[in-house]
């Protein structure tokens, strides 16, 4: 059995918490889920996904677009 079958799927993650975002995703259950892109307001989350596995793809009026690099997963 795949490693990630006992994860939840998440497509899409939209965290828009007013300032608050980097902590949000600091308090995810990670091991939990299986998430493919993050959207996120805040520009100094991108270190923290990075070392979950994640790199910025892109950058719209402030939205910024996560996706995991399926080569570098983290926590699988």
């Amino acid at each position: 059995p795949s490693k990630n079958a006992h994860k939840q799927k998440i497509d899409f993650l939209s965290v828009d918490c007013e300032g608050y975002d980097l902590r949000v995703l600091q308090s995810m259950e990670w091991a939990r889920y299986d998430v493919d892109l993050i959207c996120t307001e805040c520009n100094t989350c991108g270190k923290y996904l990075g070392l979950l596995g994640y790199r910025l793809c892109a950058n719209t009026r402030g939205n910024l677009f996560y996706a995991r690099d399926k080569k570098n997963k983290v926590g699988t």
